[in-house]
């Protein structure tokens, strides 16, 4: 039985919101690799994908994760079946290994690389399946010195710089992974794979001008590759607040990240079309880019700040009160830098509605108040609000 928590290096109590985090982490590791040239590594990332989908459907489920735990709990221990009388006769032993990886079988797999570099402590390869094997068991400073022994051996063999990388990547050593696979690219600066996976690398430490700029060129080169849509996709999605202002808490408003102005909405409306142009098949994904559009929307809208009073009061004499209402609605975009600002919400009229709720000692004066400074305030509001309102 697969136990899914190991693979997620997760314990059976992990939270709904960790396993998320942990199967959408090792969804973009394993589905880049599906580009692997070669075979066994490809087969073998595919496997890993297809497991992490059927772990999402199902530790994701209360219900169906709760049936899993009690099978879990009475399954079998994983444990070594292949011995050497099984292998005698295998004249490869580490394509052996590689095909007990592909099916899963990882306890076997780890014998059967530990008996090829006894056999052979210069092969490379051997090494390499070993490091995998580690790696997939969980062992990741093991796993990390096998693949030194095997660069030690090759230095100039690109795979196991690339896989050296997944490695770190996979326990979050993000520069360490990050010079593995330069070092790949360099050694192997055809491989599309290989600069995508630093492109991916740049996406998770927020790094999006750069993720971005990579992610396009391997979609250029590959263009009908999903995998690489789903993480340009992510990167335009991410990006979209790049240059918004953050608020911490504590601030008047609630924290988050807000825009102050028109072309930091024009830049996202940009990102996120370009996001909804990519083909992926994640639900989650299409909601959460849906939720950003919407976000993106609602800054653009208008929103009346100024005083009703006076719009009644206006309205009474040439329809100025109705003016004065279209002049005072303002772009939340501005709204929100007056209120980073510390300018709170006001309208530019806000002073004649002041002054005439003070009234000055008489409704009368108060009128003649609101009267006097409508004609010039109903115009600087509609050039404040309309037409300088970048």
């Amino acid at each position: 039985m697969v136990n899914y928590y190991r693979n997620l290096e997760l314990s059976p109590t992990a939270k709904e919101d960790e396993i998320r985090k942990a199967i959408n982490r090792d969804l973009r590791n394993w589905s880049n690799r599906t580009n692997d040239a070669r075979l066994e590594r490809r087969q073998e990332a595919e496997r890993m994908v297809k497991l992490l989908e059927e772990a999402e459907t199902i530790l994701l489920d209360a219900t169906k994760r709760a049936e899993y735990d009690r099978q879990l709990k009475t399954a079998p221990s994983e444990e070594r079946q292949v011995d050497d009388s099984a292998l005698a006769g295998k004249t490869d032993l580490v394509q052996e290994g590689w095909q007990l990886l592909i099916a899963g079988n990882v306890p076997d797999a780890l014998y059967v690389a530990t008996k090829a570099t006894e056999q052979n402590g210069n092969d490379s390869e051997a090494w390499a399946l070993l490091g995998q094997a580690k790696f997939r068991w969980g062992e990741t400073e093991d796993a990390i010195y096998e693949y030194k022994r095997a660069i030690k051996l090759k230095p100039n063999v690109a795979s196991y710089y690339f896989d050296l990388g997944s490695v770190y990547e996979s326990a979050e050593r993000w520069n360490d992974a990050l010079q593995q696979y330069q070092r790949a690219s360099q050694i192997d600066p055809k491989s599309t794979m290989y600069r995508a996976s630093i492109g991916v690398l740049m996406l998770k430490n927020e790094s999006y001008k750069e993720s971005i700029e990579i992610l396009e060129r391997c979609l250029q080169e590959e263009p009908d590759n999903s995998t690489y849509q789903w993480f340009l996709a992510i990167a335009y999605t991410d990006s979209t607040y790049q240059n918004w202002t953050y608020v911490p808490e504590g601030a008047p408003i609630a924290s988050g990240y807000y825009v102050t102005q028109l072309a930091g909405i024009e830049e996202a409306e940009n990102f996120i079309a370009k996001a909804e142009k990519m083909k992926f098949d994640d639900d989650e994904l299409v909601k959460h880019i849906q939720s950003v559009k919407v976000n993106i929307l609602s800054m653009r809208k208008r929103k009346f700040h100024g005083n009703w009073g006076v719009v009644i009061v206006g309205s009474l004499f040439f329809g100025l009160g109705i003016l004065y209402y279209f002049s005072c609605l303002t772009p939340q975009y501005i709204l929100n830098r007056r209120v980073i600002a510390g300018k709170g919400e006001s309208g530019s009229a806000s002073f004649i509605s002041d002054m005439a709720q003070e009234g000055f000692g008489s409704m009368v004066f108060g009128f003649i108040i609101v009267l006097m400074f409508l004609p010039i305030m109903i115009p600087y509001n509609f050039l404040k609000n309309y037409v300088f309102s970048k």
